[in-house]
């Protein structure tokens, strides 16, 4: 199972990582005889973007990272610094069609062996 997020719900619920924490536990106990895939948040573009912030992000994505780590079958892809945030699109969020193609290839050649 591979699960990737955004990062809609991080500007606005406080907290909000511990309520991924909490789902990702309870989906990984409701699922135990699965490998469960997380992947970060990825970066958006600040110069075009002001949703939030790079360092928001990935202060976002080393919780979620540290505090699942003990969990049995959970790991964590790290793809964001395989994706910079100057691929993104006009609105310095979302990629190209091309670009999330090539995320796509990275995930199922270097996450889902």
């Amino acid at each position: 199972v591979l699960i990737a997020i955004g990062f809609n719900d991080m500007s606005y619920y406080p907290g909000i990582t511990n309520q991924y924490i909490n789902k990702y536990t309870q989906f990984a106990e409701d699922n135990s005889s699965h490998n469960i895939i997380i992947t970060p948040v990825l970066a958006l573009d600040e110069s075009k973007s002001s949703f939030t912030t790079n360092e928001k992000i990935k202060s976002f994505n080393d919780d979620i990272k540290t505090k699942l780590e003990n969990i049995s079958n959970i790991s964590y892809c790290n793809i964001y610094d395989k994706v910079p945030s100057s691929l993104t699109g006009s609105d310095g969020i979302h990629y190209t069609s091309s670009i999330y193609q090539q995320i796509y290839e990275y995930l199922t050649e270097e996450c889902l062996e």
